[in-house]
């Protein structure tokens, strides 16, 4: 009954702190968090030795009533005191509770990524202020759409579509993995980028020239951001990403390995200043494989110095031309080379 008892205080503790939350204005936000939280570990593990109907309430309670609950407790806080606070969680929490139907705690990125473009949206159809120029608010308002709605929005809808159709490809639904989600990140980078970049130009020439440097560099990402994506779109070039594990020495031994017993004519380089290497295979295609470590730093800052260290390295690989405009040999060989580094689903693509 331990199980049981667990549930019934959990429940009754989120319905306690949501009354709070609509009797206490000062405590509402703290209140109606702590409400949720308590809501979200209020679902029972009734296994064995439980009856079986036990565990059918167990799984209508998880999927339906706390997604329903979760909703109403929001909308209650909302209807009970509007404001920003409270339009921020109730559109979170519902976004969350509708999308992880189909994509689980995935959810949770979407509607982050929404709740921001949400956020910004409104600044668009604000009026400037009076003492503003046309070109500069123009320039803000051009910025706040590409960076701050733009970008979040698509990464957000594309995030859970890519998670969707991963999910089907995982329980054998689909063949073939559909919306790869480097292609989603690539997108809203390029959208990212282009709004800095607009501000980068205009305050260069507004306010100092000093700046000149920094917002060519943003500019040069942004332009590499849309390139990559539009030949990623047009199948001129496939990308494996992975920030987290790094295997850049394994993956490189694993492809030389394997192009050693084709016979082509192909040339080896060392990327530059990354770890990793990059094939130009000549005959009997034009072909190019980069397999490069990624990566990651962070800031310390000692007084007035600032200065970065690498935190971690993780992994990527690209192949130019993709899967579907690359030669059957290619196909072959990237289908060996992902399968002996465990990508599975990676090799899929390949092999379709």
């Amino acid at each position: 009954m331990r199980e049981a008892a667990k549930h019934v205080l959990l429940l009754a503790a989120s319905l306690g702190l949501l009354t709070l939350a609509i009797l206490s204005p000062s405590k509402l936000v703290p209140a109606l968090l702590a409400s949720l939280i308590a809501l979200a570990m209020s679902p029972p593990n009734f296994s064995y030795p439980y009856p079986q109907s036990y565990a059918k309430y167990d799984y209508v309670y998880r999927r339906y009533v706390v997604r329903v609950l979760a909703v109403a407790y929001v909308l209650l806080a909302l209807a009970a005191y509007p404001s920003f606070a409270t339009e921020c969680i109730a559109f979170f929490v519902s976004t969350y509770s509708i999308l992880s139907f189909y994509v689980g705690e995935h959810a949770f990125v979407t509607a982050f990524l929404l709740l921001i473009a949400a956020i910004a949206s409104p600044v668009l159809l604000a009026p400037p202020p009076p003492t503003a120029s046309p070109e500069l608010s123009a320039v803000f308002k051009a910025f706040i759409a590409l960076s701050m709605v733009a970008a979040p929005g698509f990464l957000g809808i594309y995030y859970a579509i890519s998670k969707y159709y991963s999910k089907l490809y995982e329980h054998g639904k689909i063949d073939e993995v559909k919306f790869p989600l480097r292609l989603g990140v690539r997108v809203a980078l390029s959208l990212l980028l282009t709004g800095f970049s607009i501000v980068g130009v205009a305050a260069t020439i507004y306010l100092t020239p000093l700046l000149a440097i920094p917002t060519f560099a943003v500019l040069v990402g942004a332009v590499g951001a849309i390139m990559s994506a539009v030949e990623e779109l047009t199948g001129r070039l496939w990308s494996y990403l992975n920030y987290s594990e790094d295997f850049v020495n394994e993956a490189a031994e694993v492809l030389l390995d394997n192009l050693a017993k084709t016979g082509w004519e192909y040339e080896v380089k060392r990327v530059f200043l990354r770890r990793g290497v990059k094939v130009i295979i000549k005959k009997p295609f034009k072909a190019k494989i980069v397999v490069r470590e990624w990566v990651h730093r962070a800031y310390l800052t000692f007084g007035e110095l600032r200065t970065s260290v690498r935190v971690g390295t993780g992994t990527i690989i690209t192949v130019s031309p993709g899967p579907e405009r690359a030669p059957r040999e290619l196909r072959e060989l990237m289908v060996k080379v992902l399968g002996q580094l465990r990508l599975e689903n990676e090799a899929a693509q390949w092999a379709a």
